[in-house]
């Protein structure tokens, strides 16, 4: 039975005409020798299809490096990328220390709590918000300007009283005079 790589195909790896046919062929091996090489503790972030897909990537990249001229030796120089990727996760995931692998905790989906409120409700609280600027549109100037002040751009009162240069018992008391206006233009409509 013939290999399915001649040598004279392997030479010609550089050119790419053979690359993609080769490392499918050799992808089995690598998966096999990645899913015994690779810790338990590190397959959580470092899967044996990626390592293998790193190691192809690299050697499509650096082919032109590749001095052999036999499939054997292409075999061997694929199987050096692929132990140096190896001990580059290794490295990267292991000594990283904010990625500590004594750190990190199973997902569990369980633990996933949905923050958004249902969309009856966001949509209620979309209707209140409009009814409130509509009743604020409606108040009279100097009391729509307290409002804005105080509740939008969260003014102190003592801000409030420069800004609109009135005194600061005054700014207290328009903020006052103004919710009480809301209250009874909300309670109408």
């Amino acid at each position: 039975m013939n290999p399915p790589y001649s040598t004279a195909a392997t030479c010609d790896l550089r050119s790419g005409t053979q690359l993609g046919e080769l490392l499918d062929a050799i992808r089995p091996t690598l998966l096999r020798q990645a899913d015994g090489m690779i810790h338990l503790t590190l397959r959580r972030r470092m899967c044996s299809a990626d390592l293998v897909q790193e190691t192809f990537l690299t050697a499509s990249t650096k082919i032109r490096e590749f001095r052999g001229s036999t499939e054997a030796e292409f075999r061997s120089w694929l199987k050096e990328l692929f132990y140096s990727r190896l001990s580059d996760g290794v490295r990267k995931h292991r000594l990283a220390k904010r990625r500590s692998q004594h750190r990190e905790t199973e997902f569990r989906v369980g633990h996933l709590v949905d923050r958004l409120p249902p969309p009856d409700e966001i949509c209620s609280r979309q209707d209140e918000t409009s009814q409130l600027l509509d009743a604020v549109s409606r108040l009279p100037a100097e009391h729509q300007a307290v409002v804005r002040l105080r509740y939008i751009e969260d003014c102190t009162f003592e801000q409030i009283s420069e800004q609109l240069q009135i005194s600061l018992s005054k700014a207290w008391r328009r903020c006052d005079e103004s919710i009480e206006l809301l209250r009874h233009q909300l309670s109408r409509s």
